[in-house]
């Protein structure tokens, strides 16, 4: 984000239309390099490595609990969260931000409906994705 790896995100790849009419989405946990390995859900039991071929739109999203952010940090985050929500509910004291969490990255990369990353994932060769979130 910003130029610099992002620890910690969740990756999501959602593939785009549904592939064979059932949404078998993608994640991953990106580690302090930025770098992730996608894991996708066959059924309840059965994960397997990587994403099925085919077209898919990106999520990314990383949120903190703001008890776990220096207090300037917090209230920098929770700031840019008011503006972006228009929420007026969220508390300015870190210590009393227990019940909820702050989303680092903006709301456009957190959803398949309003997310500008998409990707094309391939059979036939290695597939590595970077993503710039500004």
């Amino acid at each position: 984000m910003n130029g610099q790896p992002l620890d910690g995100a969740i990756v999501v790849f959602a593939p785009q239309p549904p592939i064979d009419g059932v949404v078998r989405v993608s994640s991953a946990v990106t580690g302090a390099d930025g770098r992730f390995a996608l894991q996708t859900n066959y059924s309840p039991r059965v994960t397997g490595n990587g994403a099925l071929p085919g077209a898919f739109k990106v999520t990314i999203s990383k949120s903190v609990v703001g008890t776990s952010l220096p207090a300037a940090e917090y209230r920098k985050h929770l700031a840019a969260h008011r503006k972006q929500m228009g929420d007026r509910t969220l508390s300015a004291a870190p210590e009393e931000a227990n019940a909820f969490s702050v989303q680092l990255v903006p709301n456009a990369y957190t959803s398949a409906a309003t997310t500008p990353l998409a990707a094309e994932v391939a059979a036939d060769r290695t597939n590595e994705f970077t993503f710039a979130i500004e």
